[in-house]
């Protein structure tokens, strides 16, 4: 017969009657959890393949706590189940489903619950203002109202193991662009020239490879 076992896989010759008694033979005891395939009671049959895997201990940790438990699964996605453990689309097990169970070893579920929401969010706009020498100085008048722009954005929300809720934005763009409000202020006209002469230094300034700004006083 074949014999798997321990990882290992040996052709042996038997004269016994019964899995089990081929499994004595080697002095393998099969506890109450140790998987065997055929079942103990089925009698031997020549080119039969027998395999067996004895129990480990493994501790299952949730945020809840860990529980150790005895398994011969073949793999970790084996071991959850036949514990009962259903596990979300969005659950972390380590280490993996396709590994094998870690003898002395912990199994690790972290519970993660994810949604997605499209959120519509404001815009502001600017505000523009102009001079006006129509109105008195100090005067206010709204020329146009405008109006706030819309970004619309899908977020991920993600919360794992019953902690804080996390927020990643998938995509953004935007849906309405803002129209700037433009206001018309009273000004006389020295305020203007004042404006006006201030506004063209800052240029200057701007526009030269080296300048200094002062006070210059001429007599003529």
């Amino acid at each position: 017969i074949t014999f798997f076992w321990e990882g290992q896989t040996s052709q042996e010759q038997t004269g016994a009657a019964t899995v089990k008694d081929f499994l004595r033979e080697r002095n393998v005891v099969v506890g109450a959890r140790d998987f065997v395939d055929p079942a103990v009671d089925v009698p031997i049959t020549d080119g039969m393949i027998v395999t067996y895997r004895a129990a480990v201990p493994v501790t299952i940790q949730t945020a809840a706590g860990g529980v150790g438990v005895e398994s011969s699964a073949d793999s970790v996605a084996s071991l959850l189940q036949e514990e009962g453990i259903a596990l979300g689309d969005n659950d972390e097990v380590s280490p993996a489903l396709t590994e094998p169970v870690p003898v002395n070893g912990t199994v690790r579920i972290v519970r993660v619950v994810a949604w997605q929401r499209t959120l519509h969010k404001p815009i502001r706009q600017n505000v523009v203002r102009r001079n006006d020498f129509q109105l008195a100085p100090g005067k206010t008048r709204v020329i146009r109202a405008g109006s706030a722009g819309m970004r619309e954005e899908v977020v991920r929300f993600e919360q794992r193991d019953g902690g804080r809720i996390d927020a990643t934005v998938i995509s953004s763009h935007v849906v309405r662009k803002p129209r700037a409000r433009i206001v018309a202020e009273g000004i006389d006209e020295y305020e203007a020239l004042a404006h006006f002469e201030s506004d063209s230094a800052i240029r200057s300034l701007l526009m030269a490879d080296h300048a200094m700004q002062m006070v210059a006083t001429a007599y003529t």
